[in-house]
């Protein structure tokens, strides 16, 4: 239970942590002291990302499974529906996203 409760710590601390590095104060505080080096603010944010991102997963999965709670049958059939519905979100957010504005300007 207490690997529980840290894998539960450590993904509230990435959430925090990647929503404060998301935020434009925190962003034009940065791009206020790194001068020109804020082009790779974007860069060091997901490097950031993925190697925190990394080691929860490896925690993660180094947790032995074990069922906490038993669950309905028709939970997983629910779960599915729900999982469409966000890849039809996604889909269609990212269709009138700007992509040029991720790409760095070396």
């Amino acid at each position: 239970m207490v690997g529980l409760l840290v894998l539960f710590l450590g993904w509230a601390m990435f959430y925090a942590l990647h929503s404060a590095l998301a935020h434009h104060s925190v962003k034009a505080f940065v791009q206020s002291k790194a001068k020109g080096h804020y082009r790779y603010y974007r860069l060091l944010f997901n490097v950031i990302s993925v190697v925190f991102l990394s080691a929860l997963l490896v925690y993660q999965f180094t947790l032995p499974a074990a069922a906490i709670i038993s669950l309905p049958a028709l939970l997983p059939i629910i779960g599915a529906l729900v999982f469409v519905l966000g890849l039809v979100v996604l889909v269609v957010a990212f269709a009138s996203f700007n992509k040029a504005e991720f790409v760095v300007n070396i």
